[in-house]
């Protein structure tokens, strides 16, 4: 159990979400690869690539404790209607069926996630968010599956 704002959160009622990109291909860095001084165009040693910014792919996704939620692939940039959309058609409906009431959502703090319009629309829908830390990866579950 984690305590928040003076009350304690049962983790086991916790629904988990967060976007993340992947690489289809290479990496976001530099990759070093150790090979023989005369075998640098051998193919074996080779990394591919991908040019001008191909080659990921943006995901939503949610787990609790009962089961893995929803996963939603992003065309291009989340937009507040794309996240409220899935939101309505797969948060709110895994939640409410596998956790029925008194259940916590959790996302990170981005500025599209604690706008004044989710706010608004988490006490809406009677969705209660757990409080979060910004910028805080390791703590986030999501982040190691």
């Amino acid at each position: 159990m984690l305590k928040n704002d003076g009350g304690r959160i049962n983790l086991q009622r916790t629904v988990w979400s967060d976007e993340s990109k992947y690489l289809m291909i290479g990496t976001d860095g530099v990759t070093l690869v150790q090979c023989p001084g005369d075998k640098r165009n051998d193919p074996k040693y080779q990394v591919p690539t991908v040019k001008h910014g191909v080659g990921n792919v943006m995901m939503w996704g949610c787990f609790h404790a009962n089961d893995v939620g929803s996963l939603i692939r992003i065309t291009g940039t989340m937009e507040s209607y794309m996240y409220k959309d899935i939101l309505e058609k797969e948060m709110l409906p895994s939640g409410r069926s596998q956790m029925g009431r008194g259940w916590l959502f959790q996302q990170d703090n981005a500025p599209k996630h604690s706008s004044h319009f989710f706010k608004d629309w988490f006490a809406q829908h009677r969705v209660n968010v757990m409080t979060w830390p910004s910028q805080s990866p390791d703590l986030n579950p999501f982040e190691n599956l």
